[in-house]
């Protein structure tokens, strides 16, 4: 045969394989998506009964949606791991120089098949085209040459003629190239045909559509169990926070204990049994979650079951969640509030000094004027004076007087506050505080005699002149000075002045319990005076550790929203992207890329209803399994409907299409 024959036949020979085997792919792709379409049909009505899903939201393909994770779930399963096995079993690679010159019109994400068609309309058919153009001028040369020497009397007794041979030899050298690249493909071609009688016969294509449902039902159970499992880790990481903060106000968190204790103990159990539920999920998802689960034969009836027994596990935690989220905790938050607000009108209406305890005092003095702490403190056994040697009398007596000179100064600092807070009326709290500074600088400058003659007998006798500093509030005058003073309540100021007025009047306090305490005055001016047992020296602690209820400061947040929960991109492999489709005919309009564009995670796909924390409240009204309400919550408000507008569905801003070989409708069961 012919060189430029044998080469013809070839490539006629290649391409009808080629075409072949595209068509039996693309039928496969199809058939692959027929069944995935006629399962969801069949199975509408429990996708509605279990996840209130909507023949809208199967027609939605952008990234992270429903639909769209079906399709990438069939397509790592099946297509993937088909494709990854043709290329080894194939392995077609161009050479650089080749991969050079047609690599510009390559998909990015091409397959075998592609690569193999694209090579040959690239190279193979543009080579071939060449040769035979090529051949044909080469052919023409030799007629003209055979006309001229017949012309010329130039006849070959055996054969053709020097010149006509000679140009006939140059034909091997038109069709080298193409013999060439016609080889290339030779082989893995043959491994191709091979692969597909093998691997896609009648019998195995009928085993992968076979596939399909197990497949596109633990799509579905999966897609909503992320869902369920990051609307579940929310709540947890809410009412973790929300039950430190409330423990923290411990007055609010016990009211609440006793006004909602069902209500708590029916959160915790909740929620406990919801991570169980978690757990056992894995112990029932036992199919059509990855080739080793596909290949397993499952019967449909036995399909039917543990898809039933998955889905209603996956369903229950749904409606959980929803019962806990969307009542549950929002009925937690308006009983702290009403709480909040109960215990804000209470100390309303409370006078502000009497609230102010004794211990309170005595701590915001202590920190104020620097009393020794618990580490502090010597014990009762070395803090005897008669133990003391002279050089540590010294240094007792030092450090006792830096205390009082911080209590000289802290007394006027309070007298000076309270003649800006009530010029009028705290006469009686000047000429104390005044008096306490005349009586502590008096006996502050007896130490410096102690200091002079460091003895038991010189510390006795200052002890004595310190005891007659009680002397100065004789007669309650501090008590009956604030009784009358006409402060404002709590709730008339703000928080600021409200704090700031607080730390005064503990200081107050704290002055207050020095003068008529013996115990706190000896605690005052210890080593020098014997710590005696009672004493807060042993249990003081800074005011900041101080458990106090300020019912103002309540920083309490709304329960999470699952409008706003986005699903992670699926692991292994790369994620399915529609093909790319192009707009209505005779629009006008540039190519719609689709969700191709839409990276996973966007919040660029349309919703078509107001945000709610009740989101599937409009699907449930218009399939008439419950009710119709007057009314639903947004953000944790109560907000009421327009008329008829409870089962109105606005439209969408902007139309989500279905990639176009899959834009058809679902037809109902």
């Amino acid at each position: 045969m012919p060189v430029q024959d044998e080469c013809l036949a070839r490539c006629d020979e290649i391409e009808s394989l080629l075409r072949g085997v595209d068509e039996q792919w693309q039928l496969l792709q199809v058939r692959l998506e027929e069944a995935e379409e006629t399962f969801l049909e069949g199975k509408l009505d429990s996708l509605k009964k279990w996840f209130y899903i909507d023949e809208v939201d199967l027609q939605n393909w952008n990234v992270g949606t429903l639909r769209h994770s079906i399709r990438d779930r069939l397509q790592r399963i099946i297509v993937a791991p088909i494709t990854e096995k043709m290329m080894q079993r194939v392995g077609i690679a161009p050479s650089c120089e080749e991969e050079a010159s047609w690599t510009v019109n390559k998909p990015t994400t091409a397959n075998l098949i592609e690569e193999l068609l694209n090579y040959f309309e690239v190279r193979v058919k543009p080579e071939l085209g060449n040769a035979k153009i090529e051949d044909e001028k080469l052919s023409k040369k030799i007629r003209k040459t055979e006309k001229d020497e017949t012309k010329a009397g130039v006849i070959a007794l055996n054969g053709d003629t020097k010149k006509v041979a000679a140009l006939k030899k140059q034909r091997l050298a038109v069709w080298e190239t193409s013999q060439t690249v016609l080889e290339k493909l030779a082989t893995p071609m043959k491994r191709v045909g091979t692969f597909f009688s093998d691997e896609l016969s009648q019998d195995s294509a009928v085993r992968i559509i076979a596939s399909v449902p197990s497949i596109v039902s633990r799509a579905i159970c999966d897609y909503y169990f992320q869902r369920c499992t990051t609307d579940l880790d929310q709540i947890e990481n809410w009412w973790r926070n929300t039950k430190a903060t409330l423990q923290q106000k411990a007055t609010i968190w016990e009211k609440l204990k006793e006004q909602e204790p069902r209500l708590l103990r029916n959160v915790e159990m909740g929620l406990e049994e919801l991570v169980s539920r978690r757990h056992r999920y894995n112990m029932y998802a036992t199919f059509g979650g990855n080739e080793i689960e596909v290949l397993r034969d499952l019967s449909s009836q036995k399909l039917e079951e543990s898809v039933t027994l998955l889905a209603g596990l996956v369903s229950e935690m749904h409606k959980r969640l929803r019962m806990i989220r969307d009542s549950a905790l929002w009925r937690i938050i308006d009983s702290v509030q009403g709480i909040h607000k109960e215990l804000k009108a209470e100390a309303a209406n409370v006078e502000v000094w009497p609230t102010v305890g004794l211990e309170e005092g005595v701590l915001a003095l202590a920190e104020a004027i620097g009393c020794p702490t618990e580490e502090s403190s010597p014990s009762h056994a070395s803090s005897s004076v008669m133990a003391m040697g002279e050089e540590e009398l010294c240094e007792a007596a030092l450090g006792v007087m830096d205390r009082l000179g911080k209590l000289v100064g802290l007394c006027l600092d309070v007298k000076d506050y309270f003649e800006k807070l009530v010029p009028t009326g705290c006469q009686g709290i000047s000429a104390t505080m005044d008096a306490v500074v005349a009586r502590v600088s008096k006996v502050n400058e007896e130490l410096i005699c102690l200091l002079d003659d460091p003895s038991p007998v010189s510390v006795r006798a200052w002890l004595d002149q310190w005891s007659s500093i009680s002397d100065v509030d004789e007669g309650q005058r501090i008590e009956a000075t604030m009784s009358d003073l006409p402060l404002k309540h709590d709730n008339d100021l703000a928080a600021e002045p409200r704090k700031l007025r607080r730390h005064w009047l503990s200081l107050l306090r704290g002055v207050q319990v020095l003068l008529n305490t013996p115990a706190i005055r000896a605690w005052a001016v210890a080593p020098l005076a014997v710590v005696e047992p009672g004493s807060p020296a042993g249990s003081w602690k800074p005011p900041s550790e101080v458990a106090q209820v300020d019912v103002d400061d309540l920083a309490v947040s709304m329960p999470p929203s699952p409008r706003w929960v986005l699903l992670a991109p699926p692991g292994g492999g790369q994620v399915y992207r529609p093909p790319e489709r192009k707009s209505l005919p005779g629009s006008g309009s540039p190519v719609d890329q689709g969700a191709a564009g839409v990276p996973m995670g966007s919040n660029s796909g349309w919703r078509a209803e107001a945000p709610s924390t009740t989101c599937e409240d409009g699907l449930e009204m218009r399939q008439g399994s419950r009710p119709g309400t007057p009314g639903k919550f947004v953000d944790g408000a109560y907000v009421s409907l327009r008329p008829n507008s409870a089962s109105m569905r606005l439209p969408p801003l902007v139309s989500s299409t279905a990639p176009s070989s899959m834009a058809k409708p679902l037809k109902k069961a």
